[in-house]
Formats: structure tokens, sequence, C-alpha cells
């Protein structure tokens, strides 16, 4: 295994292939890794997402498709970038393109060009998600969803995935639903294991802490104050009310706010969140200060913050461990104990008694003592350790 293609079209993507990518590099340094956003939107909210846009440099070469002025423009600039896309990929021989689906022609046209190059297509897990919850409601949002397109460059060139790649064992429920679907053998699926918790992916984020930690005037001054992160999510079908995020949220503000008006408040935007959104509740709230809406990355918020906060759910919630999170989510009674992840307490915010709580658990560590808290995520941890040479020898046996 020499050579990595990735062609990613979501920030989502980019998050999840980023830490499978640095397992593969933690293990093999001289692995070859060029990274292909395929959308113009995409490559914009990666750019600005700066920690993971370096990442991405730092484990190979990064090519973005631009958004260009006017349509003309933009489909010349289409036709070209995708010749540059071929023709890098046809430099190496026996490489392996990884993406989470094969059907648009910026994924197929490698494949046809580069066929005497041994060009081999694996598909990758596009979720972390861990919940079984998740998996079903999966399953409703592709029920109809035509797996394996069958066009004329899939009929005369047979353009169809040679494996599965996904990430814990949480995942397998829906790693067999693909294989069911997509027509594939036992042998054409593998559990590769967390890249997150690889020295290189690790090390990435401890670095990337402590540079920002010196550059960013929130981190600096909260230095000597409680840092308390909020991730925002993007949408919420699984909420009690339509208004449930709205709500909750300036709950969690004024919480904090009544804790300790000097803590600093950081509210981690979602891609599609629109920022005027937050602005206005801040506004409501009378909120003058140390309150900050930001990009950075939530593992180095992680390493930051004395708690990370949800008020609605988000895949975050299963990608970062050994943190102090709490999670007010507003859940319908049925999705209730669906939902709650690993290392989080969950604070119910339709209990009379949920400013107290909230602000107990939001200042006193003592809460996060409890072993059991933790005991499913080191279980999870333990049990899904990134397995190198396990991917080398799927990939050769079953792929090359």
């Amino acid at each position: 295994m020499k050579n990595i293609v990735l062609i990613i079209s979501t920030l989502q993507e980019c998050d999840v292939f980023f830490s499978f990518v640095s397992g593969l590099k933690d293990k093999n340094k001289n692995l070859n890794i060029i990274t292909f956003i395929d959308d113009p939107e995409c490559f914009e909210e990666l750019k600005r997402n700066k920690s993971l846009f370096l990442g991405y440099k730092k484990i190979g070469t990064l090519i973005g498709r631009e958004r260009k002025k006017n349509k003309i423009s933009q489909k010349f600039y289409n036709f070209f970038w995708m010749i540059k896309l071929v023709l890098i990929i046809k430099k190496f021989e026996n490489t392996i393109l990884f993406s989470s689906d094969f059907y648009n022609i910026y994924r197929n046209m490698p494949q046809i060009f580069c066929r005497k190059k041994a060009l081999k297509p694996v598909l990758l897990m596009p979720h972390s998600m861990i919940w079984n919850c998740q998996y079903e409601e999966l399953k409703r949002r592709i029920a109809k969803y035509k797996f394996y397109k069958k066009s004329f460059r899939n009929e005369i060139f047979n353009l169809k995935p040679k494996g599965y790649m996904y990430y814990n064992y949480n995942q397998l429920p829906y790693a067999n639903y693909l294989k069911k679907n997509y027509k594939f053998e036992k042998k054409q699926i593998c559990c590769s294991g967390l890249g997150t918790e690889t020295n290189f992916y690790i090390n990435f984020f401890n670095k990337e802490y402590k540079k920002n930690s010196k550059k960013l005037s929130f981190f600096k001054k909260g230095s000597k104050k409680n840092i308390f992160s909020i991730i925002a999510a993007a949408h919420g079908t699984y909420l009690l009310k339509k208004d449930s995020q709205d709500r909750i949220l300036k709950k969690i503000l004024i919480g904090i706010m009544e804790c300790n008006k000097n803590s600093i408040i950081l509210i981690r935007t979602h891609p599609k969140s629109n920022k005027n959104y937050f602005l206005k509740i801040i506004k409501d709230l009378k909120i003058k200060k140390n309150i900050y809406i930001t990009k950075v990355h939530p593992q180095i918020l992680a390493r930051a913050s004395n708690r990370i906060i949800f008020y609605a759910r988000t895949n975050i919630m299963t990608d970062i461990f050994r943190t102090k999170m709490i999670d007010c989510t507003e859940y319908k009674k049925e999705d209730l104990n669906k939902h709650i992840g690993y290392g989080i307490i969950y604070v119910h915010p339709q209990k009379k008694n949920f400013e107290e709580k909230f602000k107990k658990v939001l200042l006193n560590d003592n809460f996060f003592l409890n072993k059991k808290i933790y005991s499913k995520e080191k279980e999870f941890i333990k049990n899904n350790k990134f397995k190198y040479q396990k991917v080398e020898s799927f990939l050769k046996t079953n792929i090359l």
C-alpha cells in the first residue's frame, strides 16, 4: 500500500476521512496521500476550518475545486479540473481510491482512464456514527436510495466499488446493510478501528491546541477563567418541539452567566448554521462580553474547555473522548434513552430542577468522577483500536 487518493464532497467526510488516513499515516510515514475536494462549497468550508485544512496538507497533497464567478467559466474550469485530477492519479500504480460513493463524474473518470494503472475504488464510511438509533435513522433515509446506480458508464466499464471500510464495531449493522445492497461478499468489508486514537491524530491536535492557545484572544483570556464550549447542530427531527434548540440554548447561556459572568463562552457553529441566529439570541440576552462565535475544531475545544455542552444531537458527541461533556437536548420521549453518548452527563431540560442541576454539573468536577460515566467509553476505545496491519492485509488480499 503506497498510494491513497481521497475524493471528498462534504465537511463531515473531511473530518471522518482525516481520522482514517491519520491512522494509516501513523504506521506508514511514507504513504503517498492525495486528497481531492470535488465540491467548491466544501472546499471553502474546509479552508475556514483552519486546523483540518492544515491537517490535510500535513498528510499529503490537497487539491480543491474552486468556485468561479459565472456558469460558463465554472464549466470550463470544471472540465480542466477533472483532466488535472485524472492526470495526477495516472502518475501512480496500484492506487486505492477512497470515497463515500462513486456516482458522479469526478469519481468515474479516474476509474475509467486509470484502469491500466490498477486503480481500485473502495467505499469509505462517511459517518462516525455509533448509536443504533443513528443506524435506524440512516436506513430510513436511504431506504429508496439506489446503491449501485446503473448508468452507461457503469454498464460499459463495470465501475462497481471493490469493497467497504468502516471504523468501529457499532457500525457493523450498517456495514452489513450496505454489503447486502452492494452485493459484496463478507471479505469485501473491513473495520479499521478508530484513527482518532492514534498518535498521529492525537499529536496533531495537541500541537494545534498549543498553537491556538497562544494565538486566539479567547484562549488567552481563558487561561485564568472557565471556558465553556457550546456545540451547534444543523437540524433536529428527533427534538420534542420546533423551537427546542432556541429555548435550550437560551437556558444554557443564562445558566452559565448566572454561575460566572466572567467565564468565556464559545459557540462552535455548524457549517450550515446562520451566524445571525446566534447573534440575535446573544443580543436578546444582553450578553456584552466574553462570548465568541468560532469555527475552531472540536478536538481543540475539547482540550481547552472546562465543559463541552450540547443542546441538540451531533456527531461530535461520538468523536471526542475523555472530555467533560453535558447534553441538554430536549429529545422526544421515545428517543430519550437512545441518544445519550459515551462520557456524557445528560441534564433533562424539562425537569423542574434543570437550572439547579445544570449549574452543579457545570462547575463541580466531582460529577465526572463516577466511573460509570466513562466505563462504556473505555470499553468502546479498547475494542476499536486502529489496526493498520488488518487494513493493509484487507486491501492487499481483496482489493489490490
